[in-house]
């Protein structure tokens, strides 16, 4: 499978512990309002925890 290619600007990058797991979030600079970021973050973060287990947040 091939990577997507980014052309947004790298804006932050970090590390979520899910269990045993480690997932790396790469944030580049949205063209989203403060509210649709935030719900983005929400849905990544549900979608995380369900794959991961109850557990991992």
């Amino acid at each position: 499978m091939d990577k997507p290619v980014i052309t947004e600007k790298l804006m932050n990058s970090y590390e979520i512990d899910f269990g045993k797991s480690r997932a790396v979030v790469n944030e580049y600079l949205p063209s989203l309002t403060k509210d649709e970021i935030e719900l983005n973050r929400m849905t990544v973060k549900n979608i995380l925890a369900k794959v991961f287990g109850k557990n991992a947040v």
